[in-house]
């Protein structure tokens, strides 16, 4: 592949990135420590990126809400049962079921079916009704039968299973209170919930060297009738009087099980730093996330800001968008000037109709976009938030002077499609946007749920061999097309030189197209972790059997890094 330099963020004579710095323990930086699953290149291909293996991620990784109706729970029905003299030949009749979900808004489950007199006349036929307003009929089953379903939307759903032998009798049997895997958006206001410095949301005190903060997030603050799959924060740590590395995870699957500490990580820091990340992470059934320290020695602060949540409830579908430039007050880019935020200033956004229409004139609810602060000469942070509100108190990305930071957010949209990016700083400051999806509470073909994974899983760690800059890698994701983005924490740690990252749809056509949009900034031996929702290429690479999807990597710079992707969670349609 032929070797292209573009630069997202200009680099030339920006050269004073933050302090650069090797963590001898975060979860990034420790491969013996923290490796999941191995993977290979593919065979059939000479690509040079390491392949994700076909079944990640799998809704059963993704912890699958198994459910089970047991035979002693049927409920049998004798034809003429009011009869005395009523005989039929199957009075021991029943059913049990097992099973779960198989996609974002699919169900499938195994029938046992028992008491059946095989030589009986008739033959079995089953009725299910699905608890949708649908109900499915299939004849001449067998006493072992599977059956699926796709659901049109996210939610909680009963279902009834009716098995009859064709000669008087039948049984029946009942789910109730199955959640789809899938879960929907719902946008929130930026609220601050954790501030382990003044004792919101946990004893005011630092988190100590390998200690744990647990955050009650269901129920209180967010309502939500049927529990929150997932929880969207933004995550920063300051006073850091080590090296180290915060992990952040849910306290409990969803059968209520304690989880152990992922081997993963979410951010990184050194001493002395201020560091955020946005996270989404998944909920404990008893509501509450964990944050793991991970310094071997030193304590950190803590502060969280709640952007939004997911839960089985029909809220607000994802729409992926190939990765766009919305906004860069350096050029202009959806702005009318080329004008710098002023110090202690806002600047106001319209993304309805933003990207050459990427995003809608209309119903958007939130955008999930990466913003890039750069030509700070004040240390100051973003504060991004939906237009006709207030200043929250809350924080998007923390900058120091000099400094290229980028981190996620998904923003709600305010007043007339806008958004307001406020200054804290005491100086101007340039803001970099590029939006990778938004959120609709219109019912739009392709609209997306998400399904997270209880447990995050390592899908790459190119150490000890790193990538070049200036060459496009392309990464396989998996042959499920109904998987559309998939959630990173992706960490760039070793480098050698400057440079940024672009993670993207992937093109096998048309290889050296290379994106025009950054996922994270990094200076000589800089270790930085960024949120990114990645869409996934919808051009199947055929030098694959059968056929593979495929992210693309790059690094746009100078000099090598290594590249370490955490999976979080997935965006999947039906």
């Amino acid at each position: 592949m032929s070797r292209r330099f573009i630069a997202p963020l200009v680099l030339v004579g920006s050269v004073a990135l933050a302090a650069g710095f090797a963590p001898t323990v975060a979860s990034a930086d420790s491969a013996a420590g923290h490796g999941t699953a191995a993977h290979t290149t593919s065979a059939t291909s000479t690509k040079s990126a390491t392949a994700r293996s076909a079944s990640v991620p799998s809704i059963q990784s993704a912890g699958i809400r198994k459910l089970r109706a047991p035979g002693t729970k049927s409920h049998y029905v004798r034809a003429g049962a009011a009869s005395s003299a009523a005989t039929t030949p199957n009075p021991s009749l029943a059913v049990e079921f097992t099973g779960g979900g198989i996609s974002a808004f699919g169900i499938t489950f195994d029938a046992d079916v028992t008491g059946y007199d095989t030589t009986t006349t008739g033959g079995l036929s089953a009725t299910v009704d699905w608890g949708d307003g649908t109900t499915s009929n299939y004849s001449g089953i067998t006493t072992t039968p599977t059956f699926s379903h796709e659901y049109n939307s996210t939610g909680v759903y009963s279902i009834t299973l009716t098995v009859s032998d064709g000669a008087g009798d039948s049984a029946t049997n009942t789910w109730t209170g199955l959640e789809t895997e899938g879960a929907e958006y719902t946008p929130y206001t930026p609220t601050r919930v954790l501030d382990t410095r003044i004792g919101t949301g946990a004893p005011a005190s630092p988190v100590a060297a390998g200690g744990v903060v647990k955050l009650q997030v269901g129920n209180s603050p967010i309502p939500e009738p049927y529990g929150i799959a997932a929880v969207v924060l933004n995550v920063t740590v300051t006073q850091a009087t080590s090296n180290g590395f915060l992990t952040v995870y849910g306290d409990q699957d969803i059968g209520g099980t304690a989880v152990s500490t992922p081997q993963t990580s979410n951010l990184n820091f050194a001493t002395g730093q201020t560091v955020p990340n946005l996270v989404i992470v998944p909920v404990g059934l008893n509501g509450v996330v964990d944050f793991y320290n991970g310094a071997p020695k030193g304590s950190v602060q803590v502060v969280a800001d709640v952007e939004g949540y997911f839960s089985v409830t029909e809220t607000n579908k994802f729409v992926n968008i190939t990765p766009t430039r919305i906004l860069d007050t350096r050029s202009g880019t959806g702005t009318s000037t080329v004008k710098q935020i002023p110090a202690n200033g806002d600047l106001t956004l319209t993304v309805a109709g933003a990207g050459s229409g990427a995003i809608p004139a209309s119903g958007a609810s939130a955008v999930a976009m990466n913003l890039t602060v750069a030509d700070s000469k004040h240390a100051g942070f973003i504060t991004a938030y939906p237009a006709g509100q207030s200043l929250p108190n809350a924080s998007n990305v923390n900058y120091g002077p000099g400094q290229i930071v980028a981190n996620s957010s998904i923003v709600p949209v305010g007043t007339n499609g806008q958004i307001v990016f406020h200054n804290s700083s005491s100086g101007p400051v340039d803001l970099i946007a590029d939006a990778s999806g938004y959120f609709t509470a219109d019912q739009v073909s392709g609209g997306n749920a998400y399904v997270p994974l209880s447990t995050p899983t390592r899908d790459l760690d190119t150490r000890p061999n790193p990538l070049q800059s200036g060459t496009p890698d392309p990464f396989v994701v998996g042959f499920a097309t109904w998987e559309t983005s998939i959630v990173y924490n992706a960490t760039v740690t070793n480098s050698t030189g400057n440079g940024f990252l672009s993670l993207y749809p992937y093109d096998p056509n048309t290889p050296n197209t290379l994106p025009s949009t950054s996922n994270l900034n990094y200076g000589v031996n800089q270790t930085v972790p960024n949120l990114a929702i990645v869409p996934i290429g919808t051009v199947l690479d055929t030098s694959y059997t059968p056929g593979a999807n495929e992210i693309g990597i790059y690094l746009g710079g100078h000099g090598s890094a290594n590249v370490i992707l955490d999976d979080f969670g997935f965006f999947a349609n039906s």
